[in-house]
């Protein structure tokens, strides 16, 4: 997945002192992400999917490391699960 493909937002990171990301921010038109917005408000009203996510993330930031990209493609299925049954 390229940059080269819309949407396109703006997205924001802050670091702390040792370099590491402590916020990430996107900012897009409305519209353009409602599948995440539904997914953060499942998350929200279902707290033991939350908390299946929060694992997930746990384990795929061990698994990934410094990959970005990798990480957040191995969240995927999960987020594509959770949206079709809750959506």
């Amino acid at each position: 997945r390229g940059n080269d493909i819309p949407p396109w937002y703006t997205w924001c990171i802050r670091r702390d002192t040792e370099g590491r990301r402590t916020h990430h921010l996107h900012f897009v038109e409305p519209g353009t992400k409602d599948d995440l917005i539904c997914f953060r408000d499942i998350l929200r009203e279902h707290s033991s999917v939350a908390m299946k996510y929060g694992e997930l993330k746990s384990d795929l930031a061990t698994e990934h490391g410094h990959d970005r990209v990798a990480y957040t493609d191995a969240k995927g299925e999960f987020i594509r699960t959770v949206l079709e049954k809750y959506k």
